[in-house]
């Protein structure tokens, strides 16, 4: 019945497209890079709006997945560097790609529109939202910031840009007091989702608060967890308006998906609406 429920949503998400370099290997990042791939895996049309530059080698493995992609040339594609130390871990960026202009928003129809910043590449004031459209923030990149040497941190943004939205998703990493953010947060949308890593994910609707379940997970990789985690759960929600189906779909897509090393060994749909099953 689940399955059946699940019809070809047009999707737009938007922010850059990136490098992300970890132990010497220059990988794919890029919050939209993630969702849009699981989206997209999930039967949908998805298109990506971004800025990168020729250097970035991965544009064909997402056009190779039916990703449309919007480039907004840049001359240089965004770079990430992460240095662990034990479970310490500094994170550099440079280079930066050009801003995004959203612009296309205006002039195309989508179902759904993920706004998934890395880098603080666009800006959110003036744009117009159409009656039918249903938008999402995952605001991680708004709230970085770097030095000169390209050292990120995080900083403090003002909520009320994320006003208009109609689910926001975050981590508690994000959040530097849970409690004042979360009431300022609902000062400008009713559906915020905080993932917490391996702990529940709090769920803040209308009032009230839902915990999703957990599960065991034989994990191979994180690279992306929590961006495949917010494609998931978006998608769900969007498809049932229940908040507990979107949870669980979430986990069970998560759990699956970093259970693999390979991006092609990512689960299908119907295997998650079968893992699903054993939630109940």
């Amino acid at each position: 019945m689940l399955l059946k429920s699940f019809s070809s949503k047009s999707i737009l998400c938007v922010g850059h497209v990136c490098h992300d370099k970890v132990n010497g290997k220059v990988l794919l990042g890029g919050a939209v890079s993630f969702m849009a791939f699981l989206l997209s895996r999930y039967g949908n049309e998805v298109s990506i709006l971004s800025s990168y530059g020729n250097d970035f080698k991965y544009e064909h493995f997402l056009k190779e997945l039916d990703i449309i992609m919007h480039n907004q040339y840049s001359g240089k594609t965004t770079h990430f560097e992460n240095i662990y130390k034990g479970e310490d871990r500094k994170q550099y960026i440079g280079p930066v790609a050009r801003e995004i202009n959203l612009s296309l928003i205006d002039s195309t129809e989508y179902d759904l529109i993920v706004f998934a910043p890395i880098a603080d590449e666009f800006n959110l004031s003036g744009l117009k939202k159409k009656k039918a459209d249903f938008w999402v923030a995952c605001p991680q990149g708004f709230l970085r910031e770097w030095d000169d040497s390209g050292l990120v941190s995080n900083k403090t943004i003002d909520w009320g840009k994320l006003s208009g939205m109609d689910l926001i998703i975050l981590s508690e990493m994000d959040l530097k007091n849970r409690e004042e953010d979360i009431k300022e947060l609902q000062q400008q949308c009713n559906h915020i989702v905080v993932t917490r890593g391996s702990l529940p994910t709090i769920v803040y609707s209308d009032n009230k608060k839902y915990f999703s379940n957990t599960r065991h997970t034989e994990i191979r990789t994180r690279t992306g967890a929590g961006d495949l985690y917010a494609a998931a759960y978006i998608l769900a929600y969007y498809t049932f308006k229940e908040i507990d189906i979107a949870l669980n779909f979430a986990l069970i897509s998560t759990s699956l998906c970093i259970e693999q090393e390979r991006f092609e060994n990512y689960p299908k749909l119907d295997e998650v609406l079968l893992g699903m099953s054993s939630l109940n």
